[in-house]
């Protein structure tokens, strides 16, 4: 839909999950549902975007769900763009009910960093995440460079004297259409983690952690 020169897009979901659960000798289904959507507008240079989702219903535990994932992102025709992520969580002293959004189906390795520190197999947990982030992306000819920095902070109470910073990460990346059909790609990442990370994560966030890697793709045309 066009209004003047501003462009709008939106897209509603509504998803009911069961998850099959054993009480005692006897299976239940435990439902939760998931409800929101994806609105963006164009404006002149300017994107905006932004996602709201709210879960409810029951966890494999019984207990209640409240979870919350909201997302605001701005974009630049110039290709850099800026956004804050809320995944809400369960802080270590809520008792009563979940508060910690799942992400069902994820795209993993699109959102939250290339390291997949988070919501990636068995993710980090309960404590939910807020991701502050910045990306650049520079495309001329075959060439491609792209950019990202996150600044990673826990949604909820970690412990009673934990600080919230989890880490903060970049990722480069360098590209290069070989062919039309062929494209080389290169990365590399860098986690450096705060103290509060080794309590969910353990390890030592004194060490960086970083990792790279070299791919290519092929995408060939077998029908026309």
């Amino acid at each position: 839909m066009w209004v003047g020169r501003i462009r709008h897009a939106r897209m509603i979901l509504l998803l009911n999950d069961g998850v099959p659960v054993m009480n005692e000798e006897k299976q239940e289904t435990k439902f939760s549902q998931t409800l929101g959507g994806h609105f963006s507008t164009a404006l002149g240079k300017l994107n905006l975007a932004s996602n709201l989702y709210y879960q409810m219903g029951k966890h494999v535990s019984g207990k209640e769900i409240r979870g919350l994932n909201f997302l605001m992102e701005v974009s630049l025709k110039n290709d850099i763009s800026g956004g804050f992520e809320h995944l809400s969580g369960t802080s270590y002293n809520e008792t009563s009910k979940i508060k910690s959004f799942t992400p069902f189906y994820g795209t993993n390795h699109k959102f939250n960093g290339f390291m997949d520190y988070f919501y990636v197999g068995n993710h980090m947990g309960s404590v939910g995440l807020n991701d502050i982030y910045l990306k650049y992306k520079y495309t001329k000819n075959k060439f491609g460079f792209n950019a990202d920095l996150h600044y990673f902070g826990a949604a909820a109470d970690i412990s009673a004297n934990a600080d919230n910073y989890l880490g903060t990460e970049l990722d480069l990346s360098i590209s290069w259409v070989v062919k039309p059909t062929a494209k080389l790609v290169a990365g590399w990442s860098m986690l450096l983690a705060g103290d509060s990370m080794e309590i969910l994560k353990g390890g030592d966030s004194s060490v960086r952690q970083s990792w790279g890697y070299i791919m290519l793709s092929v995408t060939p045309s077998f029908i026309k």
